[in-house]
C-alpha cells in the first residue's frame, strides 16, 4: 500500500487497511491449503504474524519522502559513492559487495568497486531503514520477504489466483469486470517486442514517421518563436538560455529505425545475444518466466557503464504503440511515438 495509506490521517483509509489485511489473511491460506488451519490456534498464530508484517510494512512506507516532495528533483538527485553510501546507515549494509553478488549473477563484463558512484532518491529513507531493520525481529523480516515473493509469483500460477487478486482489487477500487485474459497476456509482453508487430502492421511507412516529424517541427517552430517574441517576462540572460535548451531538444518521434530488424532489436533494446534467448518450452510456463525475470533484470546493470544513449535511434523512452507524449528532463528529450489508437 502507499504511504498516505499507512499514515491513515484522521482514520480515512481504515477501510483499505482492513481490506489489506484480510487480503493477506486469505493468501496466507491459499499458500498454505492446511486442515491445520481450521484449528483456533494457528489462526491467532496467523494473525499474529500478520500484523507484525503489517507494522513492518508500515514502517518502510513511513520512512520514505512524501508523496508531495516526489516531483522535487533536488530531493531526489544524492549523487555520491558507494562508500559515502553505505557509510549514510553507518555502514549496516554492504551495498558494494551486493552489487558484485548481482553481477556475478547475471554474468556482467564488469565488477563494482567502492568508489563507483550512484544517485541516492532517498538518502532519508536509507538512513532510517537500518534502524528499522536492528529493531526488527528476524522472523517478522522472514516472513515478510516470503509473502512478498509468493505474492508476487502467483500470478503465474493459476485461475484461483488470478481470481483471489481481481476479488480484492475489485474491494479496493470498485471495478466489478476483470480484464479480458488476452490484454492481460499482452500486457505482459515488452512493448518493443509487440510494437514491432504494431509498426509492421499498421503504420505506412516511411510517410507516417515524417508526417509526424513534420508536426513536432512545427511545433518546436512556434515555440522558439513565441519565446524570442512574446515572452516579456524572462530576462535576456533566462530567454536566451531557454532558446538555447529548445534548439537542443532531443526529438523521438514515430519509431526508431532498428526497431525493423529483429537483430538490431535484440541487441539494441535487450542487449541479447543469441545465447541470451530463453528457451520457453511448452508445460513450463512458470519456469519461463522465472529465466525472463532474470534476463530482464540485468538489462539495466549491464547498462551502467555505458554512456548515455541519447541519439534519435537508440534514445526512446517510449516504445511505438504507446499511446502518450513524454518529456524527459534528464535527455532534454521529447519522446512522440504513438499515431494510431486501436
Amino acid at each position: 500500500m502507499p504511504q498516505k495509506s499507512f499514515a491513515n490521517v484522521n482514520g480515512s483509509f481504515d477501510a483499505e487497511i482492513d481490506i489489506y489485511r484480510q487480503q493477506n489473511r486469505e493468501f496466507a491460506g491459499l499458500i498454505y491449503q492446511s486442515s491445520e488451519l481450521h484449528s483456533e490456534n494457528l489462526k491467532k498464530l496467523l494473525d499474529s504474524r500478520i500484523e507484525e508484517i503489517l507494522e513492518f510494512e508500515k514502517s518502510l512506507a513511513l520512512a520514505t519522502l512524501p508523496e508531495s516532495s516526489w516531483r522535487n528533483p533536488t530531493a531526489h538527485y544524492n549523487k555520491m559513492t558507494l562508500e559515502e553510501f553505505a557509510s549514510q546507515s553507518e555502514n549496516f549494509f554492504n551495498y558494494t559487495a551486493f552489487l558484485n553478488e548481482l553481477a556475478e549473477l547475471y554474468k556482467l563484463p564488469y565488477r563494482f568497486n567502492s568508489t563507483d558512484q550512484v544517485a541516492v532518491k532517498d538518502v532519508g529513507y536509507y538512513r532510517k531503514l537500518s534502524e528499522i531493520l536492528v529493531q526488527t525481529p528476524s522472523l517478522t523480516m522472514y516472513n515478510y520477504l516470503g509473502y512478498k515473493l509468493a505474492w508476487t509469483w502467483a500470478k503465474h500460477t493459476d485461475q484461483v489466483e488470478r481470481e483471489f487478486r481481481f476479488n480484492y482489487r475489485s474491494q479496493r477500487t470498485g471495478v466489478k469486470v476483470p480484464p479480458l485474459q488476452w490484454k492481460t497476456c499482452l500486457i505482459a509482453v515488452d512493448g518493443w517486442a509487440t510494437s514491432r508487430l504494431f509498426v509492421d502492421r499498421f503504420v505506412q511507412k516511411p510517410q507516417t514517421k515524417d508526417q509526424a516529424s513534420e508536426m513536432v517541427n512545427d511545433l518546436r517552430k512556434v515555440f522558439t518563436e513565441v519565446l524570442r517574441q512574446k515572452v516579456d517576462w524572462l530576462d535576456t540572460a533566462t530567454k536566451n538560455k531557454a532558446l538555447e535548451k529548445a534548439a537542443k531538444i532531443r526529438q523521438y518521434v514515430a519509431y526508431p529505425d532498428w526497431l525493423l530488424n529483429d537483430t538490431a532489436l535484440d541487441l539494441n533494446k535487450y542487449g541479447f545475444t543469441k545465447e541470451d534467448f530463453v528457451k520457453v518450452k511448452s508445460g513450463h510456463y512458470f519456469e519461463g518466466q522465472l529465466e525472463m525475470v532474470k534476463r530482464m533484470s540485468a538489462i539495466p546493470l549491464r547498462n551502467l557503464h555505458e554512456p548515455l544513449k541519447t541519439d534519435n535511434d537508440l534514445g526512446f523512452s517510449l516504445s511505438p504503440s504507446t499511446i502518450n507524449a513524454r518529456v524527459t528532463q534528464e535527455k532534454n528529450s521529447l519522446s512522440k511515438c504513438s499515431f494510431l489508437k486501436i
